[in-house]
Order: structure tokens, then C-alpha cells, then sequence
């Protein structure tokens, strides 16, 4: 019977089973394993992450979320880590990887590949402003090293990227500024 899983015999009739009880038994099973992974994980900024694993061991889920990339500084039984970089992503798997832009800086802010863990935020249902808005908050709650360039606020980038119109200070005619070069409106340089 291919649908063995989905079907009961009843009365010589097959009769699915409801997907109430199926998606009961699924979000149960989920939730144990959530209850297994965050279990003893930190809590960073009012967000429950999952227990940090070592970098080198980690396999990120397909899933969107928030990490903390930490450095071990345990010196005894209790572990304890140091904040070198969060981020987020809409797929954890392709962003937690030693292709990463500021793998180097983790390796060399941790003295090693040895040291480096991942903590997992997973932001399941969340939109892509609501993410940065909670990465944003833990950058400016631990103030992490290797996120340097997130350390102004996301206004002043954002009219760091674009062009200003200001007025030529010797002949006051409006241009735009580049680089620190005038270009004057239909000049052509």
C-alpha cells in the first residue's frame, strides 16, 4: 500500500488519518528537538541560541537565522566565550563557512581554527528587516571586533553610499560629490 504511512483499514475502506494528528506528532518531534539543541544554549541579548559547537564540527541547517561566531576562552571545566562576529542570513549554510569575508578575521582575533565556535539563532517566520534588526541589537550589546563595519548606525552607511549634492564652495553652483572631486552638472567629467 504506497500511502502505508497516511492510511488506516477500516470497514474494507482505506481511511487517511486526520493531518491534525500527523502535524501533532511532527511539531512534537520538532519541539524535542529544538528542546535537545537549545537546551543549555546561551542567551544573548534576550535571544535563545543554540549551544556553541566548534566551528570545524558544525553543520549549519538550511535555515534562515542569526549567529554569533565565539571565541573559547575557557581556561577550566566551565566554558566561556568571547563574541568575535555576528551575522545573519536568509541560509545559515551558506553563510557560516571558511569562505566566509571575515573568516580571517575570526581565525586571527581567536589565535586559531582550535578556538572558533557558532552559536545558531534560528528566526524561523521572520523577515529579513527583522533579523538585522536583531543582529544590530547584539552588535551594539557586545560590541564584537570583527564587526567593525557595523559599528555605525545603518542611516550613516546608508548616506555613506549615496552621492551628496552640496554646493561648489568657490562658485556656489550645486554638483555632486565624488570622491572628492566636483562634478558640475553637464560637464561631462
Amino acid at each position: 500500500m504506497p500511502l502505508r504511512g497516511l492510511m488506516e483499514l477500516g470497514e474494507g475502506q482505506p481511511k487517511a488519518r486526520g493531518l491534525k494528528s500527523l502535524s501533532r506528532s511532527f511539531m512534537q518531534r520538532v519541539a524535542a528537538e529544538n528542546e535537545r539543541r537549545y537546551a543549555g544554549g546561551p542567551v544573548y541579548a534576550g535571544h535563545q541560541f543554540t549551544r556553541p559547537v566548534r566551528l570545524a564540527d558544525f553543520r549549519a541547517p538550511y535555515t534562515q537565522g542569526v549567529y554569533a561566531i565565539l571565541e573559547n576562552v575557557s581556561a577550566g571545566l566551565a566554558e566561556r566565550f568571547r563574541m568575535l562576529y555576528f551575522g545573519e542570513a536568509i541560509n545559515l549554510r551558506d553563510r557560516i563557512t571558511r569562505s566566509h569575508e571575515h573568516f580571517g578575521d575570526w581565525l586571527y582575533e581567536a589565535g586559531g581554527s582550535a578556538r572558533l565556535f557558532v552559536a545558531v539563532f534560528q528566526t524561523s517566520g521572520m523577515t529579513e528587516e527583522q533579523r538585522c534588526t536583531i543582529e544590530r541589537k547584539l552588535i551594539r550589546a557586545y560590541n564584537p571586533p570583527c564587526n567593525a563595519q557595523h559599528k555605525r548606525s545603518f542611516e550613516e552607511r546608508l548616506r555613506s553610499l549615496a552621492p551628496r549634492r552640496e554646493a561648489d564652495p568657490l562658485s556656489g553652483i550645486a554638483g555632486t560629490l565624488y570622491d572628492r572631486r566636483w562634478h558640475l552638472p553637464g560637464s561631462g567629467s
